[in-house]
């Protein structure tokens, strides 16, 4: 991960891009942790499934390295003191591989 931003600027950057950037939407926030796992080159990934009729996000946490990475990104982008987990963005669906 050399010559890349750290955690802090990448959040701050991807987010004052977005005139609308709402901190307390969880499809914004998952799209900053998609551009995050992208930027960083994570194993970790989202994958949109069907269940029972339904489409929905999946995250594949990869490590637990990748997924403290994952937690401080929402830590940043939420902007709150009330830590959000990387469940209730995902709605349960979380699937940890370490």
């Amino acid at each position: 991960m050399s010559g890349k931003l750290s955690i802090n600027e990448f959040v701050i950057n991807v987010t004052k891009d977005r005139e609308t950037f709402n901190s307390s939407d969880m499809e914004q926030i998952k799209e900053i942790l998609r551009l995050a796992m992208s930027y960083y080159e994570l194993r970790s990934k989202e994958v949109n499934e069907l269940h029972e009729g339904n489409h929905s996000s999946v995250l594949y946490l990869d490590s637990i390295m990748e997924e403290n990475i994952l937690l401080k990104v929402v830590e940043i982008a939420s902007h709150s003191d009330d830590q959000l987990s990387l469940e209730q963005i995902y709605e349960s669906k979380v699937v940890r591989r370490h």
